[in-house]
């Protein structure tokens, strides 16, 4: 326990990170987001929240994109967006997310929660003791990723389908 609260003081996202995961899961397991959604009426706020997740998890990827081809002093700056922008992207699910929902809305929950799960279990909190390690790590979150993406455009997909009947 020592060795948390000693990772988590040198790195503060760790603590906001938990904390968002812990929201997005108390959301969707006790369907808290009527209380954490303003007073908009519901699709215009799915819409909206929907929209904003969009976005943010392009500019992820957009900062991915830019650490893999620019070997700049911007590197660290674009890891640190990196995290921070992942915490608050967790915090952005919750107030999207209804519920778990049925069959591709339950997938893309576990594999969006996991990927936020392996995000977290970066190597400044987790030492991993030899790279293959960390390599297995950052592909399983790399993957993870990428498998969320065909989740959410068949997401959207349905949820505009259904809206419209």
């Amino acid at each position: 326990m020592n060795a948390i609260v000693l990772k988590a003081k040198k790195q503060p996202y760790l603590i906001f990170a938990i904390f968002a995961i812990v929201v997005a899961l108390a959301a969707l397991m006790q369907q808290l987001q009527g209380f954490l959604k303003p007073n908009v009426p519901k699709f215009t706020w799915q819409v909206i929240s929907g929209t904003a997740l969009v976005i943010v998890i392009s500019y992820q990827w957009f900062l991915l994109y830019l650490r893999q081809t620019q070997r700049t002093k911007q590197m660290r700056f674009h890891y640190l967006a990196h995290r921070w922008i992942g915490v608050m992207t967790v915090l952005l699910f919750a107030f999207h997310a209804i519920s778990a929902g049925h069959m591709w809305t339950s997938a893309l929950v576990i594999v969006f929660i996991l990927t936020a799960i392996t995000g977290v279990l970066n190597r400044e909190i987790i030492s991993y003791p030899k790279h293959w390690m960390y390599l297995t790590w950052f592909w399983v979150h790399i993957s993870l990723s990428f498998i969320m993406l065909p989740l959410i455009a068949v997401h959207i997909w349905v949820a505009l389908l259904y809206q419209g009947s």
